[in-house]
């Protein structure tokens, strides 16, 4: 084991945060990072300091060489937010009681990843921008489809979604297809 990865396994065993519930009592603080949908989440001044926070580690982020290297980035980031906030970090309301709690290591990861990916969204199929973006390509598709009169080239319900490439290249045949139904329409006119 190289350093590099026993250092990675002791930040691993250091602490284990585990879903932890919170006093009734508990609000939100300015240092916390609200795990969720919405407005409150978007708007928190702990989200947004928490993403101020993955952009600075960005640039170390896009030299890592391995994935050990970007997890060690990742617990790092995690571990800030949670010294931070002091009594909560990662945190959740539940939707049945209305308490505050804190996610646990797993849901903590996984938002500080995600938010990662979202920075990073030119490189990454799994960013929010590039799954958004998808869909309003797939969404101009059908449109155009349907205004043209294009059937049976559109995926049927419940069929696999194909790769990017594999959009790309449709995409790209569909233009060419449209580009020379425009050219021949003057010359039968």
């Amino acid at each position: 084991m190289n350093k590099k990865s026993s250092e990675f396994s002791q930040s691993m065993a250091k602490e284990d945060h585990s879903t932890r519930l919170l006093p009734e009592t508990y609000e939100p603080g300015d240092d916390d990072v609200l795990c969720g949908r919405g407005l409150e989440c978007l708007k928190h001044p702990g989200n947004i300091k928490f993403k101020a926070l993955v952009r600075s580690f960005i640039p170390k982020y896009s030299q890592a060489g391995s994935k050990t290297v970007k997890s060690a980035i990742l617990l790092d980031v995690i571990d800030r937010v949670r010294q931070n906030s002091g009594k909560g970090g990662f945190i959740k309301r539940d939707r049945d009681t209305g308490r505050w709690y804190e996610v646990g290591d797993f849901l903590a990861r996984e938002k500080t990843s995600q938010a990662f990916r979202d920075e990073l969204h030119d490189k990454y199929t799994s960013s929010t921008f590039s799954k958004k973006q998808r869909r309003m390509e797939r969404r101009v598709m059908q449109y155009e489809q349907e205004q043209h009169g294009g059937g049976g080239t559109a995926p049927a319900a419940g069929a696999a979604e194909t790769s990017p490439k594999t959009r790309k290249a449709t995409t790209n045949q569909n233009h060419a297809e449209q580009q020379q139904q425009q050219q021949q329409q003057p010359q039968d006119a």
